[in-house]
């Protein structure tokens, strides 16, 4: 039943999309943001202070990964210019620094899972990776579908 409500929850998201964000100036990420929110709490069971301590450090993390993905992106983009103005730069080093981001990301994640074993045990540490992984999927699945379904 939950996993019914979770569904439609996602499906009317990606079908009102557009005029719930016009509608309540949230960003399409706001709003993913906010279910995930909401259902990581439902799926860990965190009573209110845990709720305050993991959503502190969940939001610092974020917030180094968002560095990290925005460091990422700013080489790719010089790198995906010069290749589009058959510029010679170093691309060796270029595709070196892009590799070393995606292990400081890969790194970063895994520290912040390890330093939650202090607020929450490893069964819902576990519970936390496969949501993550599962909801994500989930949104991508539903945002392909409905880009589909705009096309036709």
């Amino acid at each position: 039943m939950k996993k019914i409500i979770f569904l439609l929850l996602i499906i009317l998201l990606g079908v009102n999309c557009q005029a719930q964000f016009k509608q309540k100036g949230k960003k399409p990420n706001q709003m993913i943001e906010e279910i995930k929110i909401v259902k990581l709490i439902e799926i860990l069971e965190l009573d209110e202070e845990t709720q305050i301590r993991f959503f502190s450090r969940r939001n610092q993390h974020l917030k180094e990964q968002e560095k990290l993905i925005e460091q990422r992106y700013q080489i790719v983009e010089s790198l995906e210019k010069a290749i589009e103005g058959n510029e010679k730069i170093n691309y060796e080093q270029k595709v070196k620094e892009v590799n070393d981001i995606e292990n400081q990301i890969v790194q970063q994640r895994n520290n912040f899972y390890k330093s939650l074993s202090d607020i929450l045990d490893y069964e819902k540490i576990a519970k936390l990776i496969i949501f993550e992984i599962k909801f994500n999927e989930r949104v991508k699945d539903l945002m392909f579908k409905s880009m589909k379904k705009n096309k036709n």
